[in-house]
C-alpha cells in the first residue's frame, strides 16, 4: 500500500467538501456556498477565486495555484497565507499537481465545475 501524500490529502479534502455540498437538502437558500454563519465554504471560495483569476485572463497555472492557496489556507489558517514558506509550499503542491497531467486535468475540471456554481 502506498502512503498518502499531501497532494492526495488535498484532493481528498476537496472531494469531501464537494460531496458534503452536493448532499445538502434542496431549498437551503441561494447562498449554497455559504455556511450558516455567512462565511463562504471552501468549495465556494475556491470556485470564486478560480473564476476571478480566469476572468482576469489568468492561465491554468494561475487558476490552479490560487485554488491550492485557498485550500491550504483553509487548512492551516489565514494567518500563514502571506508567509514566504507557505507560498513555497503552495508552489510545490501546484507543481506536483501539474507534473501529473491526468491529475492536473482532473483538478482543472473540478475547478471549472466550482467556478460555474
Amino acid at each position: 500500500m502506498q502512503p498518502v501524500s499531501i497532494l492526495d490529502q488535498v484532493v481528498i479534502q476537496l472531494r469531501r467538501q464537494l460531496e458534503a455540498r452536493d448532499r445538502r437538502p434542496a431549498g437551503t437558500g441561494p447562498a449554497a456556498s455559504a455556511s450558516p454563519s455567512g462565511a463562504v465554504s471552501l468549495p465556494g471560495a475556491v470556485g470564486a477565486a478560480s473564476a476571478a483569476v480566469h476572468e482576469a485572463g489568468g492561465d491554468a497555472y494561475g487558476i490552479g495555484r490560487i485554488a491550492v492557496e485557498q485550500m491550504l489556507g483553509a487548512e492551516f489558517g489565514p494567518e500563514v497565507v502571506n508567509d514566504a514558506e507557505f507560498q513555497q509550499v503552495v508552489d510545490q503542491v501546484t507543481g506536483m499537481l501539474r507534473a501529473d497531467s491526468a491529475l492536473w486535468d482532473e483538478f482543472m475540471a473540478v475547478l471549472d465545475t466550482l467556478a460555474r456554481r
